[in-house]
């Protein structure tokens, strides 16, 4: 077993760190381990690969090395502003950027290793996290059943009604712990349900009744393809509002 840390993918190879072993090459084909002998043989260093180029952090001695095809070092980057660099990664154009931990930037140097620029944290736009307790959408055991084939699934609706009590309420809890952080959840059961309205006894006293589309259930109780995108999507939507346009909006004038 060994201790990997960065990892990268290349030609059919996973390409990562093993601390003590330094760079090791993983054919996913074989399964075959290779030892590359070059790279930091400490903890935490970092590894990407570019147009057969190997790029790895060094933790030790804070330093970015490029390695040829042929392990031969191609060049290597040193700077006092690097301090503790940690995540790699090259783009397109061959650029490397470095996550430089103790230094807080971002650290972006040239093809040829040869001159960088330093990018302050707190220019970079980020999101934030936030917590949101979703709630649990209605389901049916009676069609759950029905599903497998049980010979009577109309004897699981009184457990069916048992069930929508016990989700009422566990939803309640759910809307008021989430007000007090300050978040909410979406809705999952108001997609599938609807509300009629109908006159019941001598007085015709008016009542109101809710029912459940569960044909948009593949089985009562895992939604079906469209059911289950909807869903994802109304989590997707509310993620993007809660942990990245709320930090992006434009200041107040």
């Amino acid at each position: 077993m060994y201790n990997c840390h960065g990892i990268s993918f290349f030609d059919g190879d996973l390409i990562h760190n093993a601390s003590v072993d330094g760079l090791l090459s993983l054919n996913l084909e074989n399964g075959i381990v290779t030892k590359l002998f070059i790279g930091s043989k400490e903890p935490d260093a970092y590894v990407a690969v570019h147009d057969g180029k190997i790029f790895c952090t060094h933790t030790g001695c804070p330093s970015v090395q490029c390695y040829n095809a042929d392990k031969s070092l191609a060049w290597e980057f040193k700077d006092k502003s690097m301090k503790g660099p940690r995540g790699i990664a090259v783009d397109e154009n061959g650029i490397v950027y470095v996550a430089n931990q103790d230094g807080g930037n971002i650290i972006i140097i040239k093809q040829d290793g040869s001159d960088h620029k330093i990018i302050k944290i707190d220019s970079i736009p980020t999101p934030r996290s936030k917590i949101t307790i979703l709630e649990t959408p209605i389901y049916s055991i009676k069609n759950w059943n029905k599903k497998q084939g049980h010979k009577n699934p109309d004897t699981f609706e009184e457990q069916d009604i048992e069930l929508e009590r016990q989700l009422y309420t566990l939803n309640g809890r759910i809307r008021e712990i989430n007000k007090r952080i300050g978040s909410h959840s979406p809705e999952f059961s108001s997609d599938i349900s609807n509300t009629s309205k109908y006159h019941c006894g001598k007085d015709r006293k008016l009542k109101t009744t809710r029912n459940y589309e569960f044909g948009l259930y593949q089985d009562g109780i895992h939604p079906g393809e469209l059911l289950a995108k909807n869903w994802l999507k109304k989590i997707s939507e509310q993620a993007k509002r809660d942990c990245w346009e709320s930090v992006h909006k434009p200041p107040l004038k």
